[in-house]
């Protein structure tokens, strides 16, 4: 496994792209998803159309 920039080790499902997202919100009400393995963001879309996980 690599290491991160904090030293923790990158999980092999986020090096093959299959990453943990969980919903969060930012200060400016906006919101988001975070992987809770590695950390990685993605922004959730506005409309209602199909969304794909991070």
């Amino acid at each position: 496994m690599d290491e991160t920039v904090d030293g923790t080790r990158t999980s092999w499902r986020c090096k093959v792209g299959m990453h943990n997202g969980v919903k969060k919100t930012n200060d400016q009400g906006g919101r988001y998803l975070e992987c809770s393995r590695c950390g990685k963001e993605d922004n959730i879309p506005d409309s209602a159309g199909p969304r794909i996980a991070i």
